[in-house]
């Protein structure tokens, strides 16, 4: 197992255990006694210790939302729309209803009647941590295409290389490499997501645009990624104006740091 599919699984397994505990903190917000009674209606010591290491599941959920969000799009994209749904439901909400109420109604403090809204906001999110769960077994089972990792992986050792390019004074071929590693894993997000590239040579600014406008990447990654265009370019073109020691130092965590986090 390489170091990057290790971290990916450790992430997955942690963004689980966070789900886990929204969902007791979620049922315990929505109806505290009924909760107390259920589980811990003998033991008040160890409820006292539960409630005290539960997490805000209104000021919790959005982080675990976007993070898992991520996932299920890299993993599990057919289930994408459904994990969206949940949190905000696709339909226009004149009236909200049973069949229409989600996350999003609740964090906003809307509520049906106590018992629909106990019955649906609790099911809601635990279809949300279904599928998430879900995504680890498809990972698990290698039904993911594995092909995503070992590049990224030979995209590192790109990175290494151009990294000891750089401290032997070589910076323009080091900000070069660079720009490589970027256009080849912007290529490879439209291929991964079905994206056709109509453009004949497209460089990193026409990726970014496409990829953009696929609801890939959202603008400011957009603008990170342009600023680092801007370096390679400044490498790749003698027009009297040399690239820094601290530019490429800059260019090379920024360039691991687009493979790292941009999928």
């Amino acid at each position: 197992m390489s170091a990057r599919e290790k971290t990916f699984r450790e992430e997955l397994d942690n963004l689980i255990k966070e789900g886990d505990n929204l969902l007791i903190a979620i049922n315990h917000m929505i109806d505290p006694d009924s909760f107390k009674n259920t589980y811990y209606k003998n033991n008040q010591e160890k409820y006292n210790n539960l409630i005290k290491s539960l997490p805000s599941f209104i000021n919790k959920y959005e982080i675990w939302y976007s993070k898992s969000k991520k996932v299920i799009k890299f993993i599990l994209p057919d289930r994408l729309i459904d994990f969206n749904s949940a949190y905000k439901h696709p339909s226009k909400q004149k009236d909200i209803t049973f069949t229409n109420y989600d996350i999003h109604n609740f964090i906003l403090g809307i509520q049906l009647s106590k018992e629909e809204y106990r019955y649906v906001v609790v099911n809601i999110y635990q279809q949300q941590l279904n599928i998430l769960k879900a995504a680890k077994k498809i990972f698990s089972s290698k039904l993911l295409d594995l092909k995503t990792l070992v590049q990224a992986d030979l995209f590192d050792s790109e990175i290494e290389v151009a990294g000891e390019l750089a401290k032997k004074g070589f910076l323009r071929g080091a900000g070069a490499i660079c720009g490589v590693i970027i256009e080849k894993h912007l290529r490879a997000l439209c291929e991964r997501h079905n994206i056709t590239i109509t453009k004949k040579n497209p460089g990193i600014n026409d990726l970014c645009v496409i990829l953009r406008n696929n609801d890939v990447i959202d603008i400011p990654q957009e603008r990170f990624i342009m600023s680092c265009a801007d370096i390679r370019n400044l490498c790749d073109h003698n027009k009297g104006i040399e690239p820094t020691q601290t530019q490429i130092d800059n260019l090379l965590s920024d360039t691991k740091r687009i493979i790292d986090t941009i999928y």
